[in-house]
Protein backbone atom coordinates (compact mmCIF):
# COMPACT_ATOMS: atom_id res chain seq x y z
CA UNK A 1 0.00 0.00 0.00
CA UNK A 2 1.48 3.72 -0.97
CA UNK A 3 1.39 6.07 2.02
CA UNK A 4 0.83 9.65 2.17
CA UNK A 5 4.36 10.11 2.12
CA UNK A 6 4.39 8.64 -1.21
CA UNK A 7 2.09 10.60 -2.78
CA UNK A 8 3.39 13.45 -1.99
CA UNK A 9 6.74 12.70 -3.40
CA UNK A 10 5.18 11.27 -6.32
CA UNK A 11 2.93 14.89 -6.75
CA UNK A 12 6.29 16.68 -6.14
CA UNK A 13 8.34 15.27 -8.70
CA UNK A 14 5.66 15.39 -10.71
CA UNK A 15 5.82 19.57 -10.25
CA UNK A 16 9.44 19.38 -10.29
CA UNK A 17 9.68 17.46 -13.76
CA UNK A 18 7.10 20.25 -15.35
CA UNK A 19 9.54 22.79 -14.11
CA UNK A 20 11.91 21.46 -15.95
CA UNK A 21 10.33 20.24 -18.98
CA UNK A 22 9.11 24.15 -19.01
CA UNK A 23 13.01 25.74 -18.76
CA UNK A 24 14.33 23.10 -21.07
CA UNK A 25 11.49 24.17 -23.65
CA UNK A 26 11.84 28.06 -23.51
CA UNK A 27 15.87 26.60 -23.96
CA UNK A 28 15.95 24.54 -26.73
CA UNK A 29 12.05 25.65 -27.93
CA UNK A 30 11.77 21.90 -28.25
CA UNK A 31 8.26 20.65 -27.49
CA UNK A 32 7.53 19.83 -23.33
CA UNK A 33 5.88 16.68 -24.51
CA UNK A 34 8.47 15.27 -26.38
CA UNK A 35 11.17 16.50 -23.29
CA UNK A 36 8.92 15.14 -20.96
CA UNK A 37 8.49 11.76 -22.57
CA UNK A 38 12.81 11.61 -22.52
CA UNK A 39 13.32 12.17 -19.08
CA UNK A 40 10.47 9.82 -17.87
CA UNK A 41 12.38 7.38 -20.22
CA UNK A 42 15.70 8.51 -18.89
CA UNK A 43 14.62 7.82 -14.89
CA UNK A 44 12.52 4.69 -15.20
CA UNK A 45 13.76 2.04 -17.90
CA UNK A 46 17.13 3.33 -18.32
CA UNK A 47 18.35 4.62 -14.99
CA UNK A 48 16.04 3.54 -12.59
CA UNK A 49 15.93 6.23 -10.88
CA UNK A 50 12.80 6.45 -9.72
CA UNK A 51 11.58 3.41 -7.27
CA UNK A 52 9.31 0.51 -8.22
CA UNK A 53 6.29 2.20 -6.10
CA UNK A 54 6.42 5.50 -7.51
CA UNK A 55 6.36 4.04 -10.96
CA UNK A 56 3.36 1.89 -10.20
CA UNK A 57 1.53 4.59 -8.59
CA UNK A 58 2.25 6.87 -11.31
CA UNK A 59 0.94 4.25 -13.90
CA UNK A 60 -2.44 4.19 -11.36
CA UNK A 61 -2.81 8.51 -11.34
CA UNK A 62 -1.40 8.66 -14.85
CA UNK A 63 -4.98 8.84 -16.72
CA UNK A 64 -6.42 11.13 -14.03
CA UNK A 65 -3.32 13.51 -14.69
CA UNK A 66 -3.84 13.20 -17.82
CA UNK A 67 -6.91 14.57 -18.06
CA UNK A 68 -6.57 17.06 -15.93
CA UNK A 69 -3.16 18.19 -17.87
CA UNK A 70 -5.68 17.97 -21.30
CA UNK A 71 -8.07 20.32 -19.89
CA UNK A 72 -5.88 22.69 -18.43
CA UNK A 73 -4.04 22.99 -21.97
CA UNK A 74 -7.25 23.54 -23.81
CA UNK A 75 -8.79 26.39 -21.23
CA UNK A 76 -5.48 27.96 -21.59
CA UNK A 77 -5.58 27.70 -25.42
CA UNK A 78 -8.86 28.72 -25.38
CA UNK A 79 -8.57 31.48 -22.94
CA UNK A 80 -6.56 33.43 -25.52
CA UNK A 81 -8.14 33.41 -28.41
CA UNK A 82 -9.37 36.67 -29.54
CA UNK A 83 -13.18 37.54 -30.96
CA UNK A 84 -12.08 40.45 -32.93
CA UNK A 85 -10.09 38.85 -35.46
CA UNK A 86 -12.24 37.65 -38.35
CA UNK A 87 -14.05 34.88 -38.25
CA UNK A 88 -12.22 33.74 -41.29
CA UNK A 89 -9.24 32.64 -39.52
CA UNK A 90 -11.79 30.01 -37.34
CA UNK A 91 -13.26 28.85 -40.75
CA UNK A 92 -9.60 28.56 -41.96
CA UNK A 93 -9.04 26.46 -38.85
CA UNK A 94 -11.77 24.11 -39.14
CA UNK A 95 -10.71 23.26 -43.08
CA UNK A 96 -7.01 22.68 -41.73
CA UNK A 97 -8.53 20.74 -38.81
CA UNK A 98 -10.49 17.92 -41.65
CA UNK A 99 -7.89 18.20 -44.31
CA UNK A 100 -4.99 16.83 -42.17
CA UNK A 101 -7.10 13.93 -41.18
CA UNK A 102 -9.01 12.80 -44.27
CA UNK A 103 -5.73 13.48 -46.71
CA UNK A 104 -3.40 11.42 -44.82
CA UNK A 105 -6.38 8.73 -44.60
CA UNK A 106 -7.03 8.53 -48.20
CA UNK A 107 -3.05 8.59 -49.34
CA UNK A 108 -2.25 5.95 -46.86
CA UNK A 109 -5.67 3.86 -48.15
CA UNK A 110 -4.05 4.05 -51.87
CA UNK A 111 -0.30 3.67 -50.64
CA UNK A 112 -0.88 0.75 -48.53
CA UNK A 113 -3.05 -0.39 -50.69
CA UNK A 114 -0.66 -0.75 -53.20
CA UNK A 115 2.24 -1.75 -52.20
CA UNK A 116 1.58 -3.73 -48.85
CA UNK A 117 -1.63 -4.99 -50.02
CA UNK A 118 -3.53 -3.69 -46.89
CA UNK A 119 -7.52 -3.47 -47.71
CA UNK A 120 -8.30 0.28 -48.20
CA UNK A 121 -9.87 0.55 -44.86
CA UNK A 122 -7.12 -0.52 -43.14
CA UNK A 123 -4.63 2.14 -44.80
CA UNK A 124 -7.29 5.01 -43.75
CA UNK A 125 -7.92 4.07 -40.07
CA UNK A 126 -3.69 4.31 -40.27
CA UNK A 127 -3.82 7.62 -41.29
CA UNK A 128 -6.90 8.47 -38.96
CA UNK A 129 -4.40 7.88 -36.33
CA UNK A 130 -1.18 9.62 -38.04
CA UNK A 131 -3.02 12.55 -39.03
CA UNK A 132 -3.77 13.49 -35.36
CA UNK A 133 -1.93 16.73 -34.91
CA UNK A 134 -1.37 16.29 -31.01
CA UNK A 135 -3.42 19.01 -29.02
CA UNK A 136 -0.76 18.96 -25.85
CA UNK A 137 1.76 19.56 -28.35
CA UNK A 138 0.67 22.35 -30.81
CA UNK A 139 -1.40 24.22 -28.16
CA UNK A 140 1.54 24.80 -25.54
CA UNK A 141 4.04 26.09 -28.50
CA UNK A 142 1.58 27.99 -29.86
CA UNK A 143 0.83 30.05 -26.79
CA UNK A 144 4.55 30.92 -27.16
CA UNK A 145 4.80 32.09 -30.29
CA UNK A 146 5.07 35.66 -31.32
CA UNK A 147 2.28 36.03 -34.22
CA UNK A 148 -1.29 37.50 -35.21
CA UNK A 149 -4.14 36.72 -33.12
CA UNK A 150 -5.23 35.31 -36.56
CA UNK A 151 -2.83 33.06 -37.16
CA UNK A 152 -3.50 31.95 -33.05
CA UNK A 153 -6.86 31.51 -33.84
CA UNK A 154 -6.14 29.36 -36.84
CA UNK A 155 -3.76 27.28 -34.84
CA UNK A 156 -5.77 26.56 -32.18
CA UNK A 157 -9.09 25.91 -33.92
CA UNK A 158 -7.37 23.51 -36.39
CA UNK A 159 -5.48 21.59 -33.45
CA UNK A 160 -8.76 21.02 -31.31
CA UNK A 161 -11.25 20.25 -33.86
CA UNK A 162 -8.13 18.26 -35.54
CA UNK A 163 -8.83 15.48 -32.78
CA UNK A 164 -12.84 15.66 -32.99
CA UNK A 165 -12.12 14.72 -36.65
CA UNK A 166 -9.90 11.77 -35.87
CA UNK A 167 -11.57 10.64 -33.56
CA UNK A 168 -14.96 10.73 -35.59
CA UNK A 169 -13.37 9.78 -39.03
CA UNK A 170 -11.65 6.25 -36.73
CA UNK A 171 -14.95 5.14 -35.32
CA UNK A 172 -16.66 5.61 -38.86
CA UNK A 173 -13.68 3.61 -40.02
CA UNK A 174 -13.92 0.70 -37.67
CA UNK A 175 -17.64 0.71 -37.72
CA UNK A 176 -17.36 -0.15 -41.60
CA UNK A 177 -14.72 -2.62 -41.25
CA UNK A 178 -17.15 -4.80 -38.49
CA UNK A 179 -19.66 -4.71 -41.51
CA UNK A 180 -22.02 -3.02 -39.04
CA UNK A 181 -22.58 0.77 -40.20
CA UNK A 182 -26.03 2.59 -39.78
CA UNK A 183 -26.07 6.21 -41.17
CA UNK A 184 -28.43 6.67 -38.72
CA UNK A 185 -26.85 5.07 -35.80
CA UNK A 186 -23.28 6.94 -36.71
CA UNK A 187 -25.50 10.36 -37.05
CA UNK A 188 -26.97 9.89 -33.83
CA UNK A 189 -23.55 9.29 -31.89
CA UNK A 190 -22.19 12.48 -33.89
CA UNK A 191 -24.95 14.68 -32.25
CA UNK A 192 -25.04 13.66 -29.07
CA UNK A 193 -20.85 13.88 -29.55
CA UNK A 194 -21.02 17.13 -29.80
CA UNK A 195 -24.15 17.96 -28.34
CA UNK A 196 -22.22 16.73 -24.96
CA UNK A 197 -19.50 18.55 -25.10
CA UNK A 198 -21.15 22.06 -25.94
CA UNK A 199 -23.38 21.41 -22.52
CA UNK A 200 -20.70 20.62 -20.66
CA UNK A 201 -18.62 23.56 -22.02
CA UNK A 202 -21.27 25.76 -21.62
CA UNK A 203 -21.97 24.68 -17.77
CA UNK A 204 -18.07 24.66 -16.87
CA UNK A 205 -17.35 27.78 -18.53
CA UNK A 206 -20.33 29.69 -16.71
CA UNK A 207 -19.67 28.30 -13.35
CA UNK A 208 -15.92 29.71 -14.56
CA UNK A 209 -17.03 33.06 -15.20
CA UNK A 210 -18.98 33.02 -11.66
CA UNK A 211 -15.77 32.31 -9.95
CA UNK A 212 -13.61 34.69 -11.38
CA UNK A 213 -16.63 37.16 -10.78
CA UNK A 214 -16.31 35.69 -7.16
CA UNK A 215 -12.79 35.96 -6.67
CA UNK A 216 -12.54 39.23 -8.07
Amino acid sequence: MISTDGILITLALIILIGYVGDYLFRLTRIPEAVILMLIGLLLVPVSHVVPTKYVALLRDLAPLFGDIALVMIMFDGGRRISFRTPISSSGLGLVLAMLDVVMPSALLAVVMNSFLGWPLVYGAILGAILGETTTTVIIPVATRLSISDSMYNTIVVEATFNSVVSILLFYLLTILLTGQFSALSYTRYVISYFSIAVFLGLITGILWLLALSWIR
